[in-house]
């Protein structure tokens, strides 16, 4: 079993098929005897993974195709989510009219719908003139591979409606009745918290989660009761092997039915937890919860010795199978991390004499450990006040979600009090909630991510914690751990500096670290009428460097592309000094950076080169132009400035050669012209387009000019984002799509 896994695993860490090749050598095992069979093991785990790739990648479309407009029937399959723009719901394609052999084949796009166009319904059967894209997306270091993620739901391509030429309303009926709960649910409890919750934990809706809500839970480490988990199909599990049992009672009483009675309890729970999983939406952390819970469950009816280990491998084996990229999702860790402590505790003889209550905390206690390396591992936080909480709120809450099937009975059949008490049991939780938080704040930290090798140190000083061992010898463990969990950030040595040109699509974002500074050069882009880019492509990498702080701000000028994050980095961390160039960001409080002088920060110079601009220049040409540059290396951020002001910086005389140069204006052809490249004679030139943009950026006259100079070039919409690292001797470029590329990943 293990090498079959490692087999499947090993697909998703090499950066394409080709690279298997260099698993050749391990054939070299087969001379001997013992290696054989781990041998083909491997081998068939292997073959597995690629089958399983190839198939999904054969339905994709490519990031080549252009999809300007077609007619495409099919239904709703999800509950639509609503967006700033409109709603964003899965489609399942029934037949497709396109002249492209290759549309055809689609199975199921991400389909976006401005709320002008009307509004749907999960279960509406439509047709529809729309447009489509790939499933390619940005780039980012610490962010969501939302490549990968649409690979494993099985999602071939992302669509824009254009029209709605035809639309049944509840077409197919498990997905119409989950719309109509959900409509139900909103509309009993409107202005309750009732309201968000009941739909994230019975359909795992959670598209209207008020943020304060969603802070909270996390902050008391209590997230998991309101995700549709392992947590909640066990609880289904439950109910539903108590109503089997009820029934066995019933069958015992009919001699001739006796010996079917004890198949009730997990035919029951099975049946169960399916109806539940169909009704949050059979998402893959649902799937993979009903695939552990059946092979326990099947298990049982075999009524053979088999162990709980032995089903928990066998249940392994299964999701791996099935959902070969499951290994890199946090919820498949922390699922089978704990159902093994679990099964380990209860296995485990305790001294006679121990409570109910000390198991429970045991059990919690055990969690606590199993979870604190995965998350710090994935979301970057050391919580110990979680332990405590979940002591309570895990009995509660159970107690409370196998009572709700028959509570929502009453409320929808009106017994009165029914809804006003359900209201009431709810808003007591949350309360609870913040009144643990309260009392005990301060026992909730931000982390370094940590890398594979501390998270692998972490994980092995964490379990000779757990062992039975005199207390003493766990101090040494105790302090190891301390270490690793508050291990110093990897910060530049004095005269070095790090950059990452962030992959923001049509927008700008720049993140400058030396030793004793963190600098963020403009927020990427926002959007129309609300939103913006910074939680998706900012904010990963600095919760992944516990930066919650700035030192100092650059909002190179006022357009949206370059400022539309700056609501969103406000809530979220702050920040010492903030210069800009836009009269609106001066008004503000904002420092005018065409007044400031130059500085050193832990021996890497900054200055800004651009003088005061007349009252009446654009917006663009009023960009804040920096220039970073130690004993080896320099990059000049140089916004949207347009020839004029590049004619005035070459005239001044104050431009330097520099070896990297983030071409202005995404490569207009308002900007970056022969002659600013000759005076600064870059080794480098980056790009920050959007990919395939309407813009046609970068131009190919500015593409001609740098080549014609002989400057090496990289676009963030083709690498993804670039990182540079400046020593006293040395200049490097990285891309995050080609040094950490998978075989999902777009070229």
């Amino acid at each position: 079993m293990i090498f079959y896994l490692l087999g499947i695993s090993v697909l998703a860490f090499i950066p394409n098929f080709y690279a298997l090749f260099y698993l050749l050598p391990l054939a070299g095992a087969a001379y001997w005897r013992c290696g054989r069979k781990p041998l083909v093991c491997f081998a068939l785990g292997v073959l597995w993974a690629l089958l399983w790739a190839q198939w999904q990648l054969q339905f994709r479309l490519s990031s080549q195709a252009e999809v300007p407009s077609m007619r495409i029937s099919g239904w709703v399959e999800t509950l639509p989510e609503p967006t700033w723009r409109g709603q964003r719901f899965l489609f399942k394609i029934d037949q497709v009219e396109a002249a492209q052999p290759a549309l055809p084949s689609l199975r199921r796009i991400q389909v976006s719908l401005d709320a002008a166009q009307g509004r749907v319904f999960a279960g509406d059967h439509l047709e529809l003139r729309l447009r489509l894209r790939s499933t390619r997306d940005l780039r980012n270091p610490y962010a969501r591979d939302l490549e990968r993620e649409r690979l494993a739901q099985g999602i071939d391509a992302l669509g824009w409606v254009e029209s709605i030429e035809q639309q049944v309303s509840g077409d197919r009926f498990w997905p119409a009745l989950r719309q109509e709960l959900l409509n139900q649910l909103q509309q009993r409890f409107s202005n309750t918290p009732a309201a968000q919750l009941l739909p994230a934990i019975i359909l795992g809706e959670r598209g209207e989660f008020d943020p304060a809500l969603r802070n909270l839970l996390q902050q008391t480490g209590t997230a998991h009761l309101w995700v549709v988990s392992g947590l909640h199909i066990s609880l289904a599990v439950a109910v539903g092997w108590g109503l089997g049992r009820v029934f066995a009672v019933l069958f015992w009483i009919a001699p001739t039915w006796r010996h079917a009675s004890r198949y009730l309890p997990p035919i029951c729970a099975l049946l169960m937890a399916s109806i539940y999983a169909a009704l949050s939406g059979w998402g893959i952390p649902v799937q993979r919860a009903w695939m552990m819970a059946a092979v326990f469950l099947l298990a049982q009816l075999t009524w053979m010795p088999i162990s709980a280990w032995r089903r928990w491998r066998w249940a392994l084996g299964l999701v791996v199978t099935l959902q070969p990229l499951a290994i890199l999702q946090a919820g498949f860790w922390l699922s089978f991390s704990i159902v093994a402590l679990l099964i380990w505790i209860l296995q485990t003889r305790q001294p006679l004499g121990t409570t109910w209550f000390k198991q429970l905390w045991l059990s919690q206690w055990g969690i606590f450990w199993v979870m604190l390396p995965l998350g710090v591992f994935w979301f970057q936080q050391l919580n110990l006040l979680a332990p405590w909480v979940n002591l309570w709120a895990v009995p509660l809450f159970s107690i409370w979600m196998m009572s709700l099937p028959f509570w929502l009975l009453a409320v929808f059949i009106e017994v009165p009090y029914a809804q006003s008490s359900l209201v009431a049991v709810i808003e007591g939780f949350w309360t609870l909630l913040d009144w643990s938080l309260e009392v005990f704040s301060g026992l909730s930290w931000s982390v370094k991510k940590p890398t594979y090798w501390a998270l692998f140190s972490l994980s092995a000083t964490i379990v000779y914690f757990l062992l039975p061992l005199p207390r003493r010898w766990c101090l040494l463990p105790l302090f190891i751990m301390l270490m690793l969990l508050f291990q110093p950030a990897g910060l530049p040595k004095y005269g070095h500096f790090s950059v990452w040109i962030l992959d923001a699509g049509q927008g700008l974002a720049v993140l400058v670290r030396t030793r004793d500074e963190v600098l963020l050069y403009d927020t990427g882009p926002g959007y129309y009428p609300s939103g913006s880019a910074f939680a998706k492509v900012v904010w990963p990498i600095l919760q992944a460097q516990n930066i919650q702080n700035l030192d100092r701000l650059v909002i190179s000028h006022r357009d949206l592309d370059h400022s539309g994050g700056l609501l969103d980095l406000r809530q979220r961390l702050t920040y010492q000094l903030a210069d800009s160039g836009s009269l609106t960001l001066l008004e503000e409080g904002f420092r005018d950076c065409h007044q400031l002088p130059a500085w050193q920060s832990a021996g890497v110079a900054f200055r800004y080169l651009s003088t005061a601009p007349s009252a009446t220049e654009s917006e663009n040409d009023r960009s804040c132009i920096l220039e970073i540059r130690n004993q080896a290396c320099a990059l000049l951020l140089t916004g949207d400035i347009t020839h004029a002001i590049e004619y005035d910086l070459i005239r001044s005389r104050t431009l330097q050669p520099v070896t990297w140069l983030v071409a202005a204006h995404h490569g207009s052809k308002t900007s970056s012209s022969p002659a600013f490249i000759r005076a600064l004679s870059p080794e480098w030139a980056f790009f920050t387009a959007g990919f395939r943009n309407r813009y046609g950026h970068p131009a190919p006259s500015v593409v001609q000019s740098f080549s014609d100079q002989g400057v090496q070039m990289m676009n963030t919409a083709e690498v993804g984002a670039i990182a540079l690292s400046a020593s006293q001797n040395d200049c490097r470029v990285d891309a995050e799509r080609l040094k950490h590329r998978r075989y999902w990943t777009w070229r």
